[in-house]
């Protein structure tokens, strides 16, 4: 029977903590000047996690320098990126070029695009599909198949900075 009333005291205990915490929050929310808008509701969605605000902040800074598409992926990283003046960057943690765009196709709602330099040639294949990064877990708007050279492709996530 004690175990009983106990267990009950610690239930009441962690609904009062509960909701004096949905209180607060509720009431910071609704104070003057923090009301939830259009511009701002990104911020109070409990789904995004602050490594994400991190990656939107980081393609508002890649907007900025002439990026219009991001994409990456994992294992192996690497990143691909095509900027505003019709080049492609290539990176990984080992190396990092960019070069001109030397071919782009839409083809069936798919975007190729293929850059070459001496030494190497880059097929980039952009899918209208969504795709979760599988570190961040970021929702991307398109797929991305990557190959470089005659290696096997690499599969990641994108989208354009608007």
């Amino acid at each position: 029977m004690n175990n009983k009333v106990v267990n009950i005291i610690i239930l009441l205990a962690l609904v009062l903590f509960i909701s004096f915490r949905v209180t607060t929050a509720c009431n910071q929310m609704g104070q003057t000047g923090n009301e939830i808008t259009e511009e701002n509701a990104e911020k109070y969605d409990p789904e995004k996690s602050q490594e994400e605000m991190s990656i939107r902040q980081r393609h508002i800074e890649l907007k900025e320098e002439g990026v219009t598409f991001v994409s990456n992926g994992n294992e192996p990283f690497w990143s691909v990126q095509i900027l505003e003046n019709d080049e492609i960057r290539f990176q990984t943690p080992e190396t990092s070029w960019t070069a001109p765009v030397t071919d782009s196709q839409e083809i069936e709602g798919q975007l190729n695009y293929q850059t070459e330099t001496d030494e190497h040639v880059l097929k980039v294949s952009i899918f209208n599909e969504e795709c979760r990064d599988t570190m961040s877990g970021f929702l991307f708007t398109h797929t991305i198949e990557v190959q470089l050279n005659d290696k096997p492709e690499m599969y990641g996530c994108g989208r354009f900075l608007e």
